[in-house]
């Protein structure tokens, strides 16, 4: 193959390289930014800041995120989320943990978006048009 027909090959290919590698570079950068912001969640979390989070640090958390948790579901939590059993929360298993649960949440978000969407379609042509949206609206209302 001659250098005019790969390059031809690589562009039929790869549609914009230079494209595909400035997602990775801000996939990467959106990666080090959720990273930064748990990190410093995990800092508000750890009060006395000795590194990890003991369980009234995290009873605290929850408490001050609006959950009203007993002594013994908070430690059931931390006994659940205590993935190296040192009995403190360390920041990887925070992170881990933060991780799944953004995860479950955006699945959960996108399914009843999913079942959102069906709902207002009335028509079924997989567009909601501005009678679908004042219908829906009206019975909300």
């Amino acid at each position: 193959m001659d250098a005019t027909s790969d390059a031809a090959h690589r562009t039929r290919c790869f549609k914009n390289p230079r494209r595909i590698l400035q997602d990775d570079q801000k996939s990467r950068k959106d990666e080090l930014a959720l990273r930064n912001e748990i990190r410093e969640l995990f800092r508000l979390f750890d009060t006395n800041n000795d590194r990890p989070i003991c369980s009234q640090e995290l009873g605290n958390a929850m408490r001050f995120l609006g959950m009203t948790l007993t002594r013994l579901q908070v430690t059931d939590a931390m006994r659940t989320l205590d993935v190296y059993g040192s009995g403190r929360k360390e920041f990887r298993e925070f992170h881990t943990f933060v991780q799944k649960e953004m995860a479950e949440v955006k699945a959960l978000t996108d399914k009843e978006l999913d079942v959102m969407m069906r709902q207002t379609d009335i028509d079924g042509d997989c567009k909601i048009n501005y009678a679908e949206c004042v219908k829906i609206w009206c019975e909300a209302t």
